[in-house]
């Protein structure tokens, strides 16, 4: 198949789907990952941790009707090569905080986002076109320096390639969540298709604040232990996806 045939495809499951209640796949505790786990379910698909997009060149994501939060586009750690601080681990136990998680006392957390404008660790990201690549930086941390200083960085390239590998045609599909009958359900009604990122919308927007970086997970100093819930760059508010993609369509 084709994209197009995909979106198609896409298209037909979800008008199959319509003004149906779906149970969720976890219909007794809800999660965030369970409104797309469900979907992926009804459409035969395993779920997706790759890169590549879900379902015959279409990226799924989907989102309850409720939701506040920002979307994700793709999740990618920092070039190493370009970066201070090598890796994760290295980035959170030199700027997180001590876990406040019952199950991960001694941790380091790091569970923020970094955007424009520094957060409270001092972390904010910036775009240096000079040398292409996109930086995060912090203002000043006592564990390190005091100075503003270049925390970690990926290359223009990296990220053109992640964006367009991740979302060639995206289905944005919103779901309603109603408990019936003391069972979780959703109801898949409504649907935006974008298309043809843009990758110097996706820089402006980051210089804009409305495209910003997640830091999800934590680490134990003595290396005993970790979590990684993924490292995503996201964009803050649906009325903003017409700024990042060249095509949208309701």
């Amino acid at each position: 198949l084709n994209a197009s045939d995909g979106l198609d495809e896409v298209i037909a499951k979800l008008k199959g789907l319509s003004g149906k209640w779906i149970k969720s796949c976890s219909p007794f505790k809800s999660s965030p990952k369970d409104v797309g786990d469900t979907l992926e379910a009804e459409f035969d698909l395993p779920i997706n941790n790759l890169g590549t997009a879900d379902f015959h060149g279409i990226e799924l994501k989907t989102k309850r009707s409720a939701s506040k939060t920002a979307d994700t586009l793709f999740s990618q750690v920092p070039n190493p090569d370009l970066s201070p601080l090598k890796t994760a681990r290295e980035v959170i136990l030199a700027y997180g905080y001590s876990s406040r998680h019952a199950k991960r006392v001694g941790f380091q957390d790091l569970f923020v986002t970094v955007a424009k404008k520094p957060n409270p660790q001092g972390l904010y990201l910036g775009v240096n076109f000079e040398d292409e690549v996109v930086e995060m930086r912090c203002t000043g941390n006592a564990n390190i320096t005091t100075d503003d200083h270049l925390v970690a960085a990926w290359d223009f390239e990296l990220l053109e390639k992640r964006l367009f590998e991740k979302h060639p045609t995206t289905a944005w599909i919103i779901a309603d969540e109603e408990e019936i009958g003391g069972e979780i359900h959703f109801k898949y009604d409504k649907l935006e298709v974008s298309q043809t990122p843009i990758f110097s919308q996706f820089l402006f927007l980051i210089e804009r604040g409305i495209v910003v970086f997640d830091w999800r997970g934590g680490y134990h100093p003595t290396g005993g232990g970790r979590v990684d819930k993924g490292h995503p760059f996201r964009l803050k508010g649906a009325k903003n996806r017409k700024l990042l993609f060249g095509t949208l369509e309701v």
